[in-house]
């Protein structure tokens, strides 16, 4: 029985490659191939009961939900009606009851079989072995068929129902001891082929819509990019303003999001996309000048406040200067001018009473200069002979090598206070008043 069923599928399909077919229009076959090659978005299948529909809504993005093992939505690629998702076929142990989870999942998609089936191999498989992968500009052009392989009557598959039979048969020795679950690709591009020309009226139409909405959404998404630059560049620039004061941050958005339909007049589209998207990026834009003139004005409050501070807290001219370099840049409170002049006064004042000091230490050095003699003590030693105006001094610490005594002129003297450094018998006070 099963042989005269295998030989009556391959009469049928010897039958149907002997057919007759419409000659190819190879100017219309390359026009369809190009549309095809400008197919960038995404669509949906939806299940509905026992049929499939194509959701509303198209997308750049791929969408992974629950990928193969999703019972109601997938995602397909609209260039060549394979899934986005990752469905590979992969293995199960039947005697660790691995299989068993894949049991629950109510897909029309989803296949366990004890061998591998061909409508488990994905897209990129399918373009490794040279078989026919998916969408054909050539079948299009003819008004084909769109099945990818044999019929799905001759694949070898297990079904859920069997896989408790299956697992006895592990038990009792057989040569399986894994399974395989698959995606039915196969299944899943014939459906969507259907769900597609119920929709569009046929392939050549959905191909052309889906082309021209690529090419809406490509112009869509510049123009998206262009406004999201120029809006973030405005943001920046403010926060560089705010940070002036205090860092602050504003709030981010995200990049509109395009929302292509699926089925809709794409002139009338895209006109309405465009009006939501100035309107989005203008409305943020508001928000943003909002938000920052209301922080704008804290920030100076906060600013002016601290700068107040900071000019009553002036003491010296050390807090003057670390003041003027700190608000030199912007000073918002107009301070700045009057601790420069603090500072100025300051200056003269101190340089006028360090002239004084000086002229006071001169006067009081050369007092003592007039009286120094024997046995007084001075910055390097006690003087123990006088040849005036020369001085013997015995050094408190001599240097090994030299002498232990030097003779200096009187106005190379200093008083004990002023400390002695001795460099090679080069005596020089540590504090000098004349300087």
């Amino acid at each position: 029985m099963k042989k005269k069923l295998l030989a009556s599928v391959i009469s049928l399909i010897t039958l149907a490659g002997c057919s007759s077919t419409p000659a190819i229009n190879k100017k219309a076959s390359m026009e369809i191939q190009s549309k095809i090659n400008q197919i960038e978005l995404n669509a949906t299948l939806i299940r509905q009961q026992d049929n499939f529909v194509i959701a509303p809504q198209l997308s750049i993005e791929k969408v992974n939900n629950k990928g193969m093992f999703d019972n109601t939505q997938w995602q397909f690629d609209g260039k060549t009606l394979f899934p986005t998702f990752k469905s590979e076929r992969f293995e199960c142990n039947l005697s660790k009851n691995e299989c068993e989870r894949y049991t629950n999942v109510n897909s029309p998609f989803l296949k366990i079989n004890s061998t591998k089936s061909d409508y488990g191999d994905t897209y990129q498989e399918r373009v490794a072995d040279g078989k026919k992968p998916g969408i054909s500009a050539t079948d299009v052009a003819k008004g084909g068929v769109y099945l990818l392989s044999v019929p799905g009557a001759i694949l070898v598959g297990t079904p859920f129902a069997l896989l408790v039979g299956t697992k006895n048969l592990v038990s009792h020795g057989s040569v399986w001891s894994n399974n395989w679950i698959e995606f039915n690709h196969d299944s899943f591009y014939e459906e969507t082929v259907k769900a597609i020309q119920a929709q569009f009226g046929s392939m050549e139409n959905y191909i052309h819509y889906m082309a021209s909405a690529s090419i809406s959404y490509g112009e869509l998404s510049q123009r998206n990019k262009r406004l999201f630059r120029k809006w973030n560049r405005l943001k920046a620039k403010k926060t560089t303003v705010l940070n002036r004061y205090q860092k602050m941050k504003l709030a981010s958005i995200d990049a509109y999001k395009i929302e292509m339909s699926a089925f809709d007049d794409l002139d009338t589209l895209k006109v309405k996309l465009e009006a939501e998207m100035q309107d989005y990026y203008s409305n943020s834009t508001t928000a943003l000048l909002t938000e920052f003139n209301e922080k704008l004005s804290k920030s100076k409050k906060l600013y002016i406040k601290n700068q107040v501070t900071e000019y009553h807290a002036i003491t010296d001219l050390s807090s003057a200067r670390h003041f003027i370099k700190e608000y030199e840049g912007l000073d918002e409170a107009n301070l700045v001018g009057k601790v420069q002049k603090f500072v100025k006064k300051t200056k003269l004042r101190n340089q006028k009473e360090s002239r004084e000091k000086r002229r006071l230490e001169l006067a009081k050095l050369a007092s003592w200069r007039k009286i120094l003699k024997i046995g007084d003590e001075t910055f390097c030693g006690r003087v123990i002979e006088a040849k005036y105006p020369m001085f013997k001094i015995a050094l408190h610490h001599p240097l090994q090598g030299y002498s232990d005594t030097i003779w200096l002129e009187k106005d190379m003297i200093f008083e004990s206070k002023s400390g002695c450094k001795n460099r090679n018998n080069q005596l020089t006070p540590i504090y000098n008043p004349l300087k």
